[in-house]
């Protein structure tokens, strides 16, 4: 997760944030793997900026709750206030495809774009 994160800002710094969005949100393309996907929120209201399913783009994520009630991006973005990057673990349902009969462990990496008001995010299921 941290790899792809960092590869999907050095992407955005290259070749900027239109292009980069449409590679990373590409279900085809580099950024999206059988574990996990990376995906782009607006550090300052929370909005999707970039994501494997188009139809979420645009989507607050403030508005997702967890499995406990919790808002986990909420966290994340009040975090990436200070903080340039860091882990962030929560319980989850999923959504669609990765819809759970029961909460699992949701591991999320996020980092900083510098200069940027993006935050870069990707996780995986399960752990501890």
């Amino acid at each position: 997760c941290e790899a792809k994160v960092r590869e999907a800002i050095t992407l955005i710094g290259k070749i900027g944030t239109k292009a980069a969005f449409n590679i990373i949100s590409d279900p085809e393309g580099p950024f999206v793997g059988k574990n996990t996907h990376v995906f782009c929120i607006n550090a300052e209201d929370g909005t999707l900026l970039a994501h494997k399913i188009s139809a979420y783009v645009g989507f607050n994520m403030h508005g997702y709750l967890d499995a406990n009630n919790k808002r986990p991006y909420s966290n994340i973005l009040e975090i990436a206030k200070t903080k340039d990057s860091g882990w962030k673990k929560f319980m989850s349902m999923g959504t669609r495809a990765e819809k759970r009969e029961k909460p699992e462990l949701k591991n999320m990496y996020f980092s900083k774009v510098s200069g940027k008001k993006i935050v870069v995010c990707a996780g995986y299921w399960g752990g501890s």
